[in-house]
This record gives structure tokens, C-alpha cells and sequence, in this order.
């Protein structure tokens, strides 16, 4: 599918691209940009057309396959979602990736109520960590202090194996929403 971008983000990732700070980009020459919001132009894709609005979130855009801040991305269709008619491209970018990671939260937190344990913040926005503490998540920094059998969301930046054995050893419930590209990054 070929798509016209017409927004993207700047994330904490494409920082570390560009800036040749940390091993984001696998494959060189690079675009950043891990996400981003457009136009189809060309589709081979059944599920999308020519003037469809969609979304791209992860799937190792702007790390080994050409990122947002192009013009226009090429990608296979299975990598996009519609754009919900209720956003413009721009609110679906603000909410970007990071907003997508704190989505899971509130969908477990719909799902499941409180007690809910976040290990770190889910994400880099105080008004997004705010929200979530006045509905009752638990922020900690040891899983030492989450009680056994508790539900435990990983935050956006990964976590160790160790404290995943942890986790599963003293009986948590947890969901994993380890930004994709973190995840890459440390395998």
C-alpha cells in the first residue's frame, strides 16, 4: 500500500536515530519515524483503497524499513489500521505511540479495575500518568512492593528478564506494553 503521509511524530526513538545516540536504525541509508498518519494513494491491499485514511504504529518503521518523516511510505497493508473517523491525522498523531502504550493501560484498567500496578510510568507525560494515578494505578519502581497475584503492565521501556521471571514467579498477571521498537533494541 502506498500511502501519503501527512503526519508523523517526533519520539524519544527518532531522537536516538537521528542523533546517532542509541541502536535504533538497523539498516542504512534510514528515514526515521516510527509511526505515522496518511492518505492511501495505491492499494494492493483488500483492505484498503485509494483515499482511505490510516494509521501506522511500529513494525519497525524508521528502523529497518523507511520511516514517517518520508513524503510518502510504502508498506505492506497488514501493518496499517483505518484512521478512527473521530481524529484528524494530526489528534491521532499527538496521541502517537506513546499514547497507544498508555491506551493498553486504560484498556486494563477498564477490563480488570483496581488494583492495577505499573512497573515505572507507563510514559513520559505527567497529565497521562496524573490521570491514571487519580483512577487508582499504583506506580512502583520494585515489583517487591506489587502483592502476589496482582495485575502488573510492564511500561513502554521494557523490562528485564529477571524481573519478568519475577513477575511469573510470584503469580502476577501482566501485560506486557513494551514499545516494539524497545523491545528490538534489546534482543
Amino acid at each position: 500500500v502506498t500511502v501519503r503521509v501527512s503526519h508523523t511524530t517526533i519520539n524519544y526513538k527518532d531522537g536516538l536515530a537521528i542523533t546517532g545516540k542509541g541502536p535504533v536504525i538497523r539498516r542504512w541509508p534510514m528515514i526515521p519515524g516510527i509511526d505515522f498518519a496518511g492518505t492511501v494513494t495505491q492499494s494492493d491491499s483488500a483492505h484498503f483503497k485509494a483515499g482511505d485514511a490510516v494509521i501506522l504504529n511500529g513494525w519497525g518503521v524508521g528502523e529497518t524499513h523507511y520511516g514517517g518523516y518520508a513524503q510518502v511510505a510504502r508498506v505492506p497493508g497488514d501493518w496499517l489500521v483505518a484512521k478512527p473517523p473521530a481524529f484528524s491525522a494530526a489528534q491521532a498523531m499527538a496521541i502517537g505511540t506513546a499514547g497507544y502504550t498508555a491506551m493498553l493501560s486504560v484498556m486494563a484498567l477498564e477490563a480488570h479495575g483496581t488494583p492495577l500496578y505499573v512497573f515505572h510510568e507507563i510514559v513520559h507525560n505527567t497529565s497521562v500518568v496524573k490521570s491514571f494515578k487519580d483512577r487508582g494505578v499504583i506506580f512502583v519502581d520494585d515489583i517487591a512492593s506489587v502483592p502476589d497475584g496482582s495485575r502488573l503492565i510492564f511500561s513502554a521501556h521494557g523490562i528485564s528478564p529477571a524481573v519478568m521471571a519475577e513477575a511469573a514467579a510470584r503469580g502476577l498477571t501482566t501485560i506486557d506494553a513494551t514499545c516494539p521498537l524497545v523491545t528490538k533494541v534489546h534482543q
